[in-house]
């Protein structure tokens, strides 16, 4: 049994970034691919889930005959008029009026800053009652527009793959999700079509859920949906058999390496190790020095976090290259019982492709990044590989931070 994805010749971009989503949750084995020209290749023996990006009206007798083969089909983002009636779905052009939703009015009296709209999820249907997050606004930040450490990306309203692609109403099939503005529903975000021989899926996103913790209803619904009379593939756990979750604490030293040793101490007391990510190129004083050999003697890692901490690990891919290769060779250099040092911590964490790309070729196996200001494509909702990269490299987004100025700015 296996997943196909399905997409059209355009969407090759898209294809790649929501592919990679599939194989970190259900790995290179059971993902294969497809283009809907290629009709000889769209149905295969060995798939029982195929999922569909941006279909057309041209794709329906492919949708009606999978359906009738006691299939699981996924369909991301924007639905022909007709091929959305079949399923139970009226669909119409999203309107100028959907221009303020996911516009965010920075506020320095508030907590944070989020859209006016936002996805509310269902609490009853199946596949949605043990979401945590059941409300998500189309935009947020903690701080200023940069971070959200409710562990989801933008979802925008500009006709590109993070947005929603139209104004949807359901008739038969079921809305588990609705985007609300003001408190009242604009249009769906996600639903459910239920058959005697098959089951449909649609998010109103080329990307679906792919940026956020709510990927967990994509795993939900190839494993485990309507079980007794459909088929279902297994799903890649980041967490352990036994575990019901992970923590990682880890501090990027941008600059006062030596400053992270009361708080290395208070964790090495409780037995928890502590990893830093350090800029290489300051360069660290002995102070610096000391604390980094306790912290790997203690168990911890030391990671890089670039040499000079650039945006965007420079303006280009050589400079990029240059960045990840200096930092390497002066922990090899000054730390070499950190060695090997396969990992960094992006600068900002911004990864443009051309410096994802140049982390790979300096030898770098994964980085941590994700972050809802930029870059959407590695805001990964489910850690592994990465997209619209040749290498083997894998990323883990880590959103949740305490960030010291919203230490100051909150007193908390």
């Amino acid at each position: 049994m296996s997943i196909k994805l399905l997409y059209r010749a355009e969407d090759k971009t898209v294809a790649n970034i929501v592919r990679s989503g599939l194989l970190r949750s259900f790995s290179a084995a059971q993902v294969s691919c497809a283009s809907f020209s290629d009709l000889d290749r769209c149905i295969s023996p060995h798939s029982q889930i195929y999922v569909f990006l941006n279909p057309t009206d041209t794709q329906r007798s492919l949708l009606e005959t999978l359906t009738a083969q006691n299939h699981k089909v996924i369909l991301f983002g924007s639905l022909g008029t007709e091929l959305a009636a079949d399923i139970g779905i009226e669909v119409e052009p999203l309107g100028t009026q959907s221009t303020d939703w996911a516009k965010v009015q920075p506020s320095a009296s508030s907590m944070f800053n989020a859209s006016r709209a936002a996805v509310v999820y269902d609490s009853h249907h199946p596949l949605t009652a043990s979401l945590s997050l059941r409300h998500r606004p189309l935009s947020r930040y903690d701080f200023t527009d940069e971070w959200n450490t409710l562990g989801f990306g933008r979802i925008t309203v500009e006709g590109d793959p993070w947005s929603l692609c139209q104004r949807a109403k359901t008739t038969q099939a079921e809305a588990i999700a609705q985007v609300m503005d003001k408190g009242e529903p604009v249009t769906a975000y996600a639903a459910i079509a239920d058959m005697a021989d098959s089951a449909l899926l649609w998010f109103n996103r080329a990307v679906g859920p792919i940026d956020s913790l709510e990927w967990t209803i994509i795993e939900a619904f190839c494993s485990h949906y309507r079980a007794d009379a459909l088929n279902c593939i297994p799903y890649i756990s980041e967490i352990p058999v036994g575990y019901s979750g992970t923590v990682t604490m880890r501090l990027d030293c941008d600059q006062a390496i030596a400053t992270a040793r009361p708080l290395f101490e208070l964790y090495q007391s409780l037995g928890v190790p502590l990893s830093l990510a350090v800029v290489t190129g300051l360069p660290p004083q002995p102070d610096d020095m000391a604390l980094l050999k306790d912290v790997l003697t203690a168990g911890g890692a030391v990671v890089s976090h670039s040499y000079t901490h650039p945006p965007n690990w420079g303006p280009d891919y050589h400079t990029a290259l240059k960045e990840a290769q200096q930092s390497r060779a002066w922990l090899k250099e000054n730390l070499p019982e950190a060695i090997p040092v396969h990992y960094a911590v992006s600068p900002f964490h911004q990864n443009p492709p051309y410096a994802v790309k140049a982390l790979g070729d300096a030898g770098y196996l994964g980085f941590v990044g994700g972050i809802i200001h930029n870059d959407p494509e590695y805001l990964l909702g489910r850690s592994g590989q990465v997209p619209l990269c040749d290498q083997p490299l894998v990323s883990h987004s880590q959103q949740c931070m305490l960030h010291g100025d919203c230490f100051h700015q909150y007193d908390n």
